[in-house]
């Protein structure tokens, strides 16, 4: 015979979105263990939904925050951003891309290596390492004189 439950599962799923979903923190609040907390997440949906959302409004503020960081022109939110969002423009943290286009290198003895015109990448700053794109950002966030050329990876 199961046991009575000391909880039902809306006081869990109040407790969850008082918590941001944080199963650990919801226990606490109900003083009981996190595994009752995450055992009411499995079994009930109502608990399910209460930890999915609040999570999801935890990740909406903390992008939000993110995004007011690399507007204010904040370095480290900026590269974070470019290394995370940017991988498929070529945005990398890791060292291994080719030097003329940014684009991961793949050794094949029977392709030769395929060169790109930097002056009509699209994105002159792709495959630029962590390092590289700090060093450059000062002078990136530098406003542009009226009659300069755009940034192009030669320049860079």
């Amino acid at each position: 015979m199961a046991r009575p439950s000391l909880y039902d599962a809306e006081q869990v799923a109040s407790a969850l979105e008082a918590t941001y979903g944080n199963p650990t923190a919801a226990a606490r609040i109900l003083k009981c263990h996190p595994n009752t907390v995450r055992g009411y997440i499995a079994r009930h949906e109502r608990c399910k939904h209460a930890a999915e959302e609040s999570r999801e409004t935890r990740l909406d503020v903390a992008e939000f925050e993110l995004d007011k960081l690399v507007l204010a022109g904040d370095a480290r939110a900026i590269i974070f951003l470019l290394t995370r969002l940017g991988r498929h423009r070529g945005y990398t943290k890791t060292l291994g891309t080719c030097e003329c286009c940014g684009r991961l290198k793949v050794p094949s003895a029977a392709t030769p290596p395929r060169l790109h015109d930097a002056a009509t990448d699209p994105y002159p700053l792709r495959g630029k390492s962590y390092e590289e794109l700090q060093a450059m950002l000062p002078r990136l966030l530098e406003p542009e004189p009226a009659n300069a050329d755009p940034i192009t990876a030669d320049a860079v």
